[in-house]
């Protein structure tokens, strides 16, 4: 499936949900389009970006699961405001053979 990819969205607070999720994931699904991906999941999260989410242990496991190695956000922000928090976790992906990938600067 290396044609497909996952999408990770995250808003801080739950006033932010409706509007802000709902960009990030047309921007992914957009650039996954553009870049002839097909999406197999999105996943969301309302959380503080400086909280490290054990989340990502979890979505890294259903992408191999699903033998997916792209994960899709709209920029680093999202995974995290902490660059030491944002470089673990990259690391965590590379070091599995995986990706996250910033469809914006």
């Amino acid at each position: 499936m290396s044609n497909s990819v996952m999408i990770y969205v995250r808003v801080g607070t739950q006033e932010q949900a409706e509007e802000k999720l709902g960009k990030q994931i047309v921007g992914c699904k957009q650039f996954a389009e553009d870049n002839d991906k097909r999406v197999i999941a999105v996943f969301k999260d309302v959380i503080s970006a400086n909280q490290r989410s054990d989340r990502f242990e979890n979505i890294l496991d259903e992408m191999k699961n699903q033998g997916i190695n792209e994960l899709l956000v709209q920029n680093w922000s999202r995974v995290s405001r902490n660059t030491k928090i944002v470089y673990e976790i990259d690391q965590m992906f590379r070091d599995q053979g995986s990706f996250i990938i910033p469809i914006e600067q």
